[in-house]
């Protein structure tokens, strides 16, 4: 175990930042100490690579399954548990996870209890012992265990609002007896707090419970940390002993905690004690290089036959001696869709996935181009569920895809992300216009997409289907050989729940300066295309500096016209402070993000004057709503402005590398900004489709650091010939979302024809001097913090070519140069609502996020709409497999 820092060595602002994660699965780093990787796993591990998508089991790392814990129980043996709890912290070390958020200890109450596997028994002593046992064991490999939900977390449903109310002796005997009895026993690392409430108070609120009974009482010294958004008051639980709140919320609570050290709400001493316990927490945590996981794979038939052998060990045989009223030959029936279609792990998420078919019912005639049955409607089911009614179907007449569109998106929830995943392997028969129909659905709001899968389809075909993607801001899937299908729906359904992330605090920009929507920093999101230029008003930065950022994305399905987004800064007194556009075209955007960037730098103020200041925003000349997130951010004065190194020299950085090694790590890039997941330096990859742009969140670029990202595109799919390349261009953005490449004389950009390609790209060094260079690449790498690295394969500006298939993507991220450079801040910057402000809402089945068995993700609303010469051919494979 490393030394542990001192908090008391930290400032109030430092101490406040360790008490949240960094992301979803990580702590803050500090004192020299790395962050800590936190993952789900009491029954076998759900690694998510560093920036996952949080959404699927299939995107997490290999890992043995073993027997839930409700068959671990019936064993009955301590000894095998702990032997269970040692393959898991075997593997967890070997796949860098420093604490496994098990074991789940709750009593089982309810037979509706929708994590009753996951939990030993009803009753605490066995379920103390085994939980006792399964620590020691995970805990013996230098990897920390966390004994879970304390406490009273006995039911899912409305589990984020329920108040379990019970008297002190059942609390005591039945609740918290198995808990003090593995605390006691096993010394775990830390503790998971629960969402409900105990008595009428929050468990992550609750004093007697976190404080008295769990430290005083029972000894504890370890960690309290919440579960995945169960944080309701961060003052009131930090002041009741919850220490670290998880998954990180960017800061959102930060401010209200250290106002209430500095009013005297909140003791600067338990403020002190939760930081201690974090970086205690790290200390613990192996400081020295990775192993490289060879260790954990040679032992994957050691770990299977372990959990095979505690599967035999929890089964009872029963002999039938005459005693039980069974005869001979008779048949059982077993009821239950879990009869059919066992699982295992968990089911899933929040996602809410429909099925609807046409070309089903009617062959020809009257009706047949209004044939579409909605089959399964948009709910919360599982892929046995859609795959049985895509069995029952038979190809029988017409393809009305824009009839069958219209009615797919009425079966959708009215609000949040809402997709269609169209499935065809024909053109539109009927008369109809699809691309029109996807276009004007897109138009009714910016949280809806379709996504289309053309499976074996001719040109024709294809030039309609490419056509209905791009008019609702979807992405083109092309599918020529069948055994592709399901992994392209797979992808497809991901990139669907995760679509176009936008967040921030909502406003509604004013319809001219007098009525201009007050915003300050922050991040703002608003919608652009609905009337005419926005006005918004922001207050002065004293002698400090205002950086505004404006974005938005393309959606014009017109890949050769252009957009231009333009915003204008104005002083109090009537003068310009300044004035910038972002210009994109189609067919080069790839439909990625673009974003317009002004600072207003004491120079600036002095010459237009003071504020506030009033930013107009011109919407692009095109048709459609779009989000505009705004980003909004006050840099105080610098103190030590004349001893900063000068601005960047624009010199060619195609030298500037870091080395890669290890195991490239799965990661799914987003479409924009705000779902870009954040990478730490390392090997991550993904794969990328033709007119699709895929971008990634370079974390903690320093003064004087540069971002570096190498990406090596691999092997094509089918359909690349020589007449039908594509142009490639790797990006790099800055931290206000401005292309900060421009000044490369590296590698940046190629032509792809199916082998392997290479492109480099590296950021300029940030440096505070870099906001007064001419050049307004330089201007966008003015501060520290997160920059993105982007990838676009574009299309053809026909759309009409075969599609290449998914195209195969390493990246490489690394941050170049030592910190050098830092400003003097006369005031510390203000915390800020920045694109990482939402928080994810945590799934029903995990305490990391949200997952998906089936094909999409939580929050969301799918309709898969499929034709019916798909259905055919999905079940001519199937016969003829079987």
């Amino acid at each position: 175990m490393t030394e542990s820092p001192r908090a008391a060595d930290l400032s109030l602002r430092e101490q406040v930042r360790l008490l949240s994660g960094h992301d979803e699965w990580r702590t803050e780093r500090a004192g020299g100490l790395r962050p800590a990787m936190l993952s789900d796993g009491p029954h076998g591990l759900r690694v998510q690579p560093e920036g996952g998508d949080h959404l699927s089991f299939g995107d997490s790392i290999p890992a043995t399954c073993f027997p839930t814990a409700v068959t671990l129980a019936c064993t009955w043996d301590d000894d095998l548990a702990r032997e269970v709890g040692a393959a898991i912290g075997l593997e967890a070390r070997a796949l860098g996870v420093d604490v496994v958020l098990g074991p789940g200890l709750n009593i089982k109450r309810h037979p509706l209890g929708g994590r009753n596997f996951e939990y030993f028994s009803e009753d605490p002593l066995l379920g103390g012992h085994l939980a006792a046992a399964v620590v020691e064991g995970i805990q013996s490999q230098g990897v920390g265990a966390c004994l879970k939900h304390f406490a009273v977390n006995n039911q899912e449903s409305h589990r984020f609002v329920v108040d379990a109310v019970v008297d002190e002796r059942t609390l005591r005997e039945l609740y918290l007896a198995g808990f003090e009895y593995a605390v006691r026993a096993s010394w775990p690392w830390t503790v998971m707090a629960s969402y409900n409430s105990v008595n009428g108070v929050h468990a992550t609120e609750h004093h007697d419970l976190l404080t008295t009974i769990l430290r005083d009482e029972w000894g504890f010294d370890g960690l309290v940390m919440s579960d995945w958004g169960a944080v309701s008051d961060r003052v009131r639980g930090i002041a009741a002993g919850m220490d670290l709140e998880m998954p990180s919320s960017r800061g959102l609570f930060d401010q209200a905690v250290r106002e209430a050290v500095e009013n005297g709400t909140l003791p600067a001493e338990a403020v002190t004690t939760s930081a201690q316990r974090v970086l205690d927490l790290l200390a613990r945590c192996p400081q020295g290089d990775r192993p490289e996981g060879d260790r954990a794979e040679l032992l994957v038939d050691d770990h299977d036959a372990l959990a095979r052998r505690v599967a035999a060990e929890a089964t009872v045989v029963l002999q039938n001696d005459g005693l039980l009223p069974l005869d001979p030959g008779l048949t059982v029936a077993l009821l239950g869709d879990f009869a059919d279609r066992p699982r295992y792990q968990g089911s899933g998420s929040d996602a809410k996935v429909g099925l609807r078919v046409y070309g089903s019912t009617i062959s020809d005639g009257p009706g047949s181009c209004e044939d579409s049955t909605l089959l399964v409607p948009a709910e919360q089911v599982d892929k046995g569920v859609l795959t049985a009614g895509i069995e029952k179907l038979r190809p029988l007449g017409n393809t009305p895809i824009a009839y069958a569109l219209e009615q797919a998106f009425d079966d959708l929830p009215a609000d949040g992300p809402r997709s269609i995943v169209l499935v065809s392997d024909g053109e539109e028969n009927c008369g109809g216009d699809p691309c029109e129909v996807a276009r004007d659905l897109r138009r009714l709001g910016t949280d809806f997409y379709v996504d289309v899968v053309g499976l074996q389809v001719d040109k024709a075909s294809r030039d309609q289907l490419t056509c209905v993607a791009a008019a609702g801001g979807g992405t083109y899937y092309d599918v020529q050989d069948i055994a592709r299908l399901d992994s392209t729906l797979q992808r497809a359904s991901v990139r669907a729940a995760r679509g176009y992330v936008e967040t921030g605090l909502p406003v509604e920009g004013g319809a001219d300066a007098s009525s201009a929507a007050e915003i300050v920093d922050g991040q703002w999101l608003d919608t652009i295309g609905d009337s005419g230029i926005e006005y918004y008003s922001i207050p002065d930065p004293a002698e400090g500096t205002l950086h505004l950022s404006v974005s938005t994305r393309t959606t014009s399905d017109d890949l050769t016209a252009s957009e231009q987004l333009s915003i204008s800064v104005t002083a109090a007194g009537g003068e310009t402070c300044g004035e910038t556009s972002a210009s994109v075209v189609g067919v080069d955007n790839t439909m990625a993000p673009y974003a317009a960037y002004l600072a207003v730098t004491p120079q600036v103020k002095a010459e237009c004057g003071d504020g506030p200041y009033v930013v107009a925003v011109q919407p692009p000349e095109v048709d459609g709503v779009k989000p505009l997130e705004l980003l909004v951010r006050t840099e105080p004065e610098v103190l030590n402005e004349t001893d900063l190194p000068g601005a960047a020299s624009g010199d060619d950085y195609s030298a500037v590398t870091v080395p890669a090694a290890g195991q490239a790590v799965p990661v799914l890039g987003s479409v924009s900004f705000t779902g870009a997941p954040a990478l730490a330096p390392g090997l991550y990859s993904d794969s990328i489709v033709a007119g699709e742009t895929l971008l990634y969140r370079v974390t903690g670029v320093g003064w004087g650091q540069q971002a570096v990202c190498d990406f090596t595109l691999g092997a094509a799919g089918a359909g690349l010939s020589s007449g039908n390349v594509r142009a490639i261009q790797a990006r790099v953005y800055g931290p206000f979302r401005t292309e900060v490449t421009e000044i490369l004389g590296a590698n940046d950009d190629g032509v792809y024809s199916g082998d392997d390609l290479t492109l480099h790209v590296a950021s300029p060094a940030l440096a505070y001097a870099n906001r007064d260079a001419s050049d307004e690449v330089l201007q966008g790498t003015a501060t520290a913090g997160d920059l993105y690295c982007g990838i676009s394969v574009r299309a053809t500006s026909e759309r009409n070519d075969a599609e290449i298939g998914d195209v195969p993507v390493q990246l490489s991220v690394g941050v170049s140069g030592e910190v050098t450079g830092e400003p003097e801040y006369a005031a510390p910057p203000p915390e800020t609502a920045t694109e990482d402000a939402a928080v994810h809402e945590p799934d029903s089945d995990d305490d990391g996020g949200p997952s998906t068995g089936t094909l999409l993700g939580v929050g969301t609303g799918v309709v898969v709409l499929l034709g019916l010469g798909v259905a055919l051919v999905r079940r001519l494979r199937r016969h003829r497999a079987s």
